[in-house]
């Protein structure tokens, strides 16, 4: 019996001290669940290795850019940087965030694996475009790299308002979107993630 109770402590010792440890460990509740945190995982070191390239000195890199079209005063190209080591490609979006006597550019990058995403948030706001509300209400969707997409309606006019920031904390970084504005954004989007595809392929 006291052997028996000896083994049971050794098997649930670890369990409990692991649980313990960190209180803010929860298991998965779905499938869905399981996916995304793998899907963030990988995006996390996507960037890590884009960190990597452009922080290394002394190796040499090679940049391709890859214009795909501008939306307003955005331009997105698709950018592919090599290094000895390593390549990464991804979505470019670049704004002029300057006043009336100096530029100031401004770019995010965007992730070929954030587009599905991205583009599921535009759907789900046109879908709600032109639905009438009873008190204030917003849409945001927030890429890694603080792309941020938002549709709001303050209750006053009746109308949805959205814009599109290449950096939402930075003053003069954002565009406003009409409804057909969000047709071209997707557009550009889908010719990015079509574009790194074809460049991983090769």
């Amino acid at each position: 019996m006291k052997k028996k109770l000896i083994i049971e402590l050794l098997v649930i010792l670890p369990l409990c001290i692991c649980s313990c440890g960190n209180p803010n460990i929860t298991a998965p509740t779905s499938n869905e669940e399981v996916v995304d945190s793998i899907q963030n995982d990988s995006l996390a070191s996507y960037l890590l290795r884009l960190d990597s390239i452009n922080s290394y000195s002394g190796e040499l890199k090679h940049l391709n850019v890859y214009k795909l079209g501008k939306l307003k005063s955005i331009s997105f190209e698709v950018y592919c940087i090599e290094s000895k080591s390593d390549t990464v490609e991804y979505i470019n979006l670049r704004k002029d965030c300057g006043g009336e006597y100096f530029y100031d550019w401004e770019d995010a990058l965007l992730l070929a694996e954030e587009v599905k995403y991205f583009v599921a948030a535009i759907d789900t706001v046109l879908a709600n475009y032109d639905r009438a509300v009873s008190n204030e209400e917003r849409y945001v969707y927030v890429t890694k790299d603080d792309i941020r997409l938002m549709s709001e309606n303050e209750n006053k006019n009746g109308k949805w308002e959205a814009n599109l920031s290449v950096d939402y904390r930075k003053k003069n970084s954002s565009i406003s979107l009409s409804k057909e504005d969000f047709e071209k954004l997707k557009e550009l989007l889908l010719a990015g993630e079509k574009k790194v595809k074809e460049l991983r392929e090769n």
